[in-house]
């Protein structure tokens, strides 16, 4: 297990660094013997407080690369 950090040392992000930590994800999945096959979004978010566009791409993006997205 491999644990992604998206936010800062406060616990704050936004939609935008969760769909570069999803980035980051798909283009390391196979990189040094790592072999991530599943992707777990745990985090609660406004819907209304931002365009969520870059998050569905990146996790769309992790799909198509073969890697399941639990959230």
């Amino acid at each position: 297990m491999i644990s992604v950090r998206a936010a800062d040392a406060r616990g704050d992000t936004d939609l935008r660094g969760v769909a570069a930590a999803v980035d980051w994800v798909v283009a390391h999945r196979d990189a040094d013997g790592l072999r991530i096959r599943v992707l777990n979004l745990s985090f609660a978010a406004d819907p209304a407080a931002g365009d969520v566009a870059p998050l569905t791409a990146a996790v769309e993006r992790a799909w198509r690369a073969g890697i399941v997205v639990v959230a």
